[in-house]
């Protein structure tokens, strides 16, 4: 099945997205035919079909003989998601106060490699302050992360997260000015070359996100990890180390 894995991604069961891609590309068939395409067993299918008609997937065909299944237009999904974020947006308010109001502890642990990176620039949107970064790459050209970092830079605009970035010393510059994504919602200052630092830092809230120098302006690799910190005095501390570098750093 060619797309069987990003339609569980949209939230169908293994055997749903397989007999809902089965009926895509044959059209309407009885349960006798799904179950022989896709080849999953007659009993399940009957269980699968039913909550792709709740879904508004899959819809019956009523014969004298028998009964034939058709599925719906592929925009539906987009329907679905819309639903899904209308009902998250009724209640985050709610699920936020509740996060708030719950003390939390101090932690370190890793992310690893494209998954990591999401989970990072994720948790920089959710907490909305500003975003401080040491040694950042202009931009990230990996075509895995492309559709994400691009939603992404527009959740921080709509969002009003301010962000100073120092970009490193080797950053490649156009008339004197920066280029991609992050110089054009950031204030920003390029490294002096007697500072070449690898590995970059990201500090916002209480959180210190250090990165392995395996981030490249190319792609993220599989064994790039974040060490994550979350610790007020330690953030407070690396702020202050970012405003020293500031301070020497090229306008």
């Amino acid at each position: 099945m060619k797309y069987q894995s990003i339609l569980e991604e949209l939230g169908l069961a293994q055997n749903e997205a397989k007999i809902y891609e089965t009926l895509l590309q044959n059209g309407e068939m009885a349960v006798g035919t799904i179950a022989e395409k896709s080849g999953i067993h007659r009993r399940n299918v009957y269980d699968s079909l039913r909550r792709l008609i709740e879904k508004g997937l899959v819809f019956e065909i009523l014969e004298t003989k028998n009964v034939r299944y058709q599925a719906t237009d592929p925009g539906r999904f987009s329907e679905i998601l819309d639903e899904k974020k209308q009902k998250l947006d009724a209640i985050l308010p709610d699920l936020s106060a509740l996060y708030e109001n719950v003390p939390n502890p101090e932690a370190l642990f890793l992310y690893r490699g494209i998954e990591g990176w999401k989970n990072y620039l994720s948790d920089v949107l959710l907490c909305k302050k500003e975003l401080r970064i040491i040694a950042a790459v202009d931009k990230i050209q990996d075509p895995r992360t492309e559709q994400f970092m691009k939603q992404y830079y527009l959740e921080m605009k709509r969002k009003n997260i301010p962000a100073k970035v120092l970009f490193r010393h080797d950053t490649k510059t156009k008339n004197g000015k920066a280029e991609g994504p992050l110089a054009e919602i950031a204030e920003y200052r390029i490294l002096p070359k007697e500072y070449p630092i690898g590995a970059g830092i990201g500090i916002f809230h209480d959180r210190t996100a250090i990165f392995t120098d395996t981030v490249s302006q190319e792609k993220i690799e599989n064994e790039t990890t974040i060490t994550f910190i979350k610790n007020k005095s330690i953030a407070d501390s690396m702020r202050l180390i970012f405003d020293a570098l500031w301070v020497i750093s090229k306008k």
